[in-house]
C-alpha cells in the first residue's frame, strides 16, 4: 500500500479502524503523516467525498 500511495496510484484511502493501520501508535501516526505528505487523507468509510 504504501508503494502504491507513493507512486500516486492511489487518491483515496478509506479506514474502517485506523489502530488497525499498525499495531503500536507511533508507527500509525508516521504512516497517517506518510499518507497525508503523498496527497492521500485517511478517512472513515461513512465520510463520502464532497460529504462531512
Amino acid at each position: 500500500m504504501r508503494d502504491a500511495v507513493a507512486s500516486g496510484q492511489v487518491e483515496r484511502l478509506y479506514v474502517h479502524a485506523p489502530d488497525r493501520l499498525a499495531r503500536r501508535y507511533a508507527h500509525q501516526a508516521l504512516l497517517i503523516d506518510e499518507l497525508r505528505r503523498s496527497g492521500v487523507d485517511p478517512e472513515p468509510p461513512h465520510r463520502r467525498h464532497g460529504r462531512g
